[in-house]
């Protein structure tokens, strides 16, 4: 599972329609990777793990 953007309905009504399209262009990279590449992509900095603990 992957977070990409969050935001608080008070603060926006909703994304644009430009940022729509490059979400959804973001998840069909996003998904196509192993885990070995999803490996290299979080000790390069290009994605990071988000923990909650509630």
């Amino acid at each position: 599972m992957f977070f990409v953007y969050g935001f608080a309905k008070s603060d926006r009504d909703d994304i644009r329609k430009d940022e729509l399209i490059a979400f959804r262009k973001l998840a069909d990279e996003m998904f196509v990777l192993d885990n070995k590449a999803l490996a290299a992509a979080m000790r390069n900095g290009t994605i990071m793990e988000v923990r909650c603990h509630e």
